[in-house]
């Protein structure tokens, strides 16, 4: 019957039946665009314009949400266009552009999280050293550039690829990687898997040594509450060291640096009066106190601590999978229902593009309440108009 038909009626065919089976993908994929982009865009708005005091915490989260927003924008609609068209896609000028774009912001994301780590260790562990506003700035630039210039190669390795169906005896076009030159694709993926286990070995002992650090200020913080001993003076040495660093070549940081310091106090001093008066309360729930109030001050490591985890279990099965599809020339060649499940493997890593508003809404208390008077600003409006 196939033989009846002519060439495109066939690849219709199978372009039709890959299709039917990545309509689950098509359904995560619409919760990675909606989620992700509608998420980092209010990140992006309520950092820039919304929040009226700027910690030094808080520099590179709009900048990592606009790479976020743009991971999600590019790297769905690249992945909704590949599964319209899985067999059909013969345009090899928008297959590597595509590529590229969401190869690069993806590393420029991993970077920028390389960055924001040693800034929270210089800043947990050696807070004598000042991470200054340019050095922060030419730090965000490098990023973009390595990035892209890593990413550079994806011109040459990756395209519309011809895919034969014995079957149906039909040729259909596959965006994916180029068998041409296969010793250098190899070569190329070797070496980013390589780039992705230092980096992922980097990240990890980096905040290792952040979290001994932060341990070990709770453990003389805690014991300084427990004998009443933590007054004011005592305060930058014990506990928010970190939070009193500032940068001392910009007047305007250093006094933003202040208010988030008493911001961060408030709680410490109104415990420590309790305590003078003897409250029973108080003392009981010295734990729980000492316990938030260290969460408080080191949210921001906690929070990328997090961050960072999920991009490492989420771009993981990409690393592999490339590797994987450039060693084995047959790797695609499978049922339709292993092809779906290796491409939602292949696309978790938009998982922690989307999520990530979400965990800045979790830890950062300013900016939740920031979103909070927001929609309750346009749900009275909406409701006076209504009237």
């Amino acid at each position: 019957m196939a033989s009846t038909k002519t060439q495109d009626e066939r690849l219709t065919e199978w372009n039709n039946t890959v299709l039917k089976y990545l309509i689950p993908n098509d359904v995560v994929l619409s919760l990675y665009l909606i989620l992700g982009t509608i998420g980092n865009i209010t990140v992006i708005l309520v950092y820039v314009f919304k929040m009226k005091v700027k910690r030094d915490d808080r520099f590179f989260i709009p900048v990592l949400a606009s790479v976020d927003f743009i991971a999600c924008l590019v790297g769905a609609s690249f992945a909704f266009a590949w599964n319209i068209i899985p067999v059909k896609f013969n345009n090899g000028i928008v297959c590597e552009v595509l590529w590229f774009v969401s190869q690069g912001v993806t590393i420029i994301s991993a970077v920028l999280l390389i960055i924001i780590a040693v800034q929270r260790y210089l800043k947990v562990c050696k807070p004598s050293f000042i991470f200054t506003q340019k050095m922060k700035y030419f730090c965000t630039i490098l990023a973009f550039c390595f990035g892209f210039a890593f990413s550079v190669p994806i011109f040459f390795y990756y395209g519309s690829v011809e895919i034969y169906n014995p079957m149906l005896n039909v040729t259909g076009f596959w965006c994916g990687q180029k068998r041409q030159n296969i010793e250098h694709v190899i070569i190329f993926d070797i070496s980013a898997v390589i780039v992705a286990v230092i980096a992922s070995i980097v990240l990890i002992i980096l905040y290792i040594l952040i979290g001994k650090a932060i341990y070990r200020k709770f453990i003389i913080f805690q014991q300084s509450v427990k004998q009443g001993k933590y007054t004011k003076n005592q305060r930058s040495s014990v506990e928010l060291e970190s939070v009193l660093a500032v940068d001392k070549d910009n007047e305007n940081e250093s006094s933003r640096s202040r208010a988030n310091s008493i911001e961060d106090l408030v709680e410490c001093d109104t415990y420590r009066r309790k305590v003078k008066r003897g409250s029973a309360d108080t003392l009981d729930q010295g734990r729980f106190f000492t316990i938030g109030q260290h969460f408080r001050t080191h949210r921001y490591s906690y929070m990328f601590m997090t961050i960072t985890a999920l991009f490492i279990i989420a771009y993981s099965p990409r690393v592999t999978l490339m590797l994987l599809e450039s060693i084995d020339p047959n790797f695609w060649n499978k049922p339709n229902e292993a092809i779906a499940g290796f491409l939602f493997l292949y696309r978790m890593y938009l998982l922690n593009h989307a999520v990530n508003p979400f965990i800045y809404t979790f830890f950062d208390t300013r900016f939740r309440k920031a979103v909070s008077e927001i929609f309750c600003c346009c749900c009275a409006t909406k409701k006076s108009m209504s009237l």
